[in-house]
């Protein structure tokens, strides 16, 4: 880290030294590579898909998760 205004140092702060023997990198260093382009499916939004509630169906599945942990902890005992 380099700092752009003198100020006392602080945590993080680059020493005098290392401000010092510090380089600029050279050449490519991280290549731009283009891999295959992404495929994206385009699907008509039925009424099925506008119905469904993931959040009222996450917040129930917790709940019943919960149910039947407790009673297999009952079952046990």
């Amino acid at each position: 880290m380099i700092p752009d205004h003198l100020h006392p140092l602080q945590a993080g702060d680059s020493t005098p030294e290392e401000l010092a023997s510090a380089t600029q990198v050279q050449g490519d260093y991280m290549p731009i590579t283009r891999g295959e382009k992404r495929s994206v499916e385009v699907v008509k939004v039925s009424d099925e898909m506008k119905s469904f509630a993931a959040y009222g169906k996450k917040k129930h599945l917790g709940a019943r998760q919960k149910k039947a942990a407790e009673a297999e902890k009952e079952e046990k005992k």
